[in-house]
């Protein structure tokens, strides 16, 4: 996939919370599964970088997803010849 391509990544997350005092079996005990939309910036053995907005000069907020953490990457709308 080439720099600046559009994608869809999918990775799996960490979470906690703080809501108080409660049982340990409420407790959610799995990863969330998470979807992001953008700009491809970078996709090597250390993870994925993936913009949200860009210019010609400058980006506007990013995403980072470590290698491991990641289910699936999509090409969103392929170039196609003709």
């Amino acid at each position: 996939m080439e720099q600046w391509s559009p994608v869809k990544v999918v990775w799996i997350d960490a979470h906690g919370g703080d809501e108080g005092w409660g049982s340990p079996e409420e407790l959610d005990h799995h990863p969330y599964e998470v979807s992001t939309i953008g700009f491809l910036h970078k996709n090597d053995e250390v993870g994925i970088t993936v913009v949200m907005s860009k210019s010609d000069e400058q980006i506007g907020g990013y995403v980072f997803v470590p290698k491991v953490n990641i289910l699936s990457v999509e090409l969103l709308y392929p170039r196609t010849n003709g």
